[in-house]
């Protein structure tokens, strides 16, 4: 009797084999889990940086145009000034132009969205770059800060009540815009003059801050995730 137990007893290498190869079961399904996490994030990865070059794509087409915006009013700001001192006139269509630059707003809005979504999820990790990563962070810091600006600064390169007295309701709504009664009226309007000239140094000064600073980190960065994109394909 004895015997027949210690026949039915299984080695002692046997135990540890079927250890084994429990072992090996649960690590390779760790393996393959954890391939197929890695996988779902450089699949999350790749669409956040396709997601980021359009909203930069985005910066960069708002950015020319605010651009040109801001040299338009810089221009109109000191020709006026110029017609008012001097006493000459311009062309109507011309004229018309002027008084569109300066009263047209100066809107340099950003698409945040993606970055907002990154951060407030805590999925900045996924962008495997450190480089590129720590670039996106920066880029997104400046755009707050000038969004800060700019919506400080909104009153002083946008509608101003001494320039716009000097504009009856037609010639606000470009109905009717009669050029020697508005320039009359600027001529004996000091604080619209003054107005015109800060119009016109303050216009350069976001003008050299948009071409000279944000522009070419936007340019920089799309190159940056351009290069990522195809990358990590």
């Amino acid at each position: 009797m004895f015997k027949a137990l210690k026949s039915d007893q299984k080695p002692i290498y046997s135990i540890l084999v079927e250890l084994v190869l429990i072992i090996v079961g649960v690590l390779a399904a760790i393996a393959v889990e954890n391939w197929r996490q890695s996988i779902q994030e450089r699949k999350a990865e790749h669409n956040y940086l396709i997601a980021l070059f359009a909203s930069v794509q985005a910066d960069t087409a708002m950015l020319n145009q605010e651009i040109q915006k801001c040299y338009l009013k810089q221009k109109a700001a000191r020709t006026l000034l110029d017609l008012a001192n001097s006493g000459g006139t311009t062309d109507d269509a011309h004229f018309e132009e002027m008084v569109q630059s300066v009263l047209m707003g100066i809107d340099p809005f950003h698409s945040t969205s993606v970055f907002e979504d990154l951060r407030a999820s805590g999925n900045l990790q996924l962008i495997v770059d450190e480089g590129l990563r720590n670039d996106i962070i920066r880029y997104y810091i400046r755009v707050e800060a000038l969004m800060k600006i700019h919506e400080s600064e909104r009153g002083n390169i946008s509608y101003n009540a001494a320039f716009t007295d000097v504009l009856t309701i037609e010639d606000y709504t470009f109905s009717s815009l009669n050029q020697s009664r508005v320039m009359g009226k600027l001529r004996k309007n000091l604080p619209a003059q003054a107005y015109l000239d800060r119009l016109e140094k303050q216009s350069y000064t976001a003008y050299s801050s948009l071409l000279f600073n944000m522009l070419p980190q936007s340019l920089s960065l799309l190159e940056e995730l351009d290069a990522a994109i195809h990358g990590s394909k």
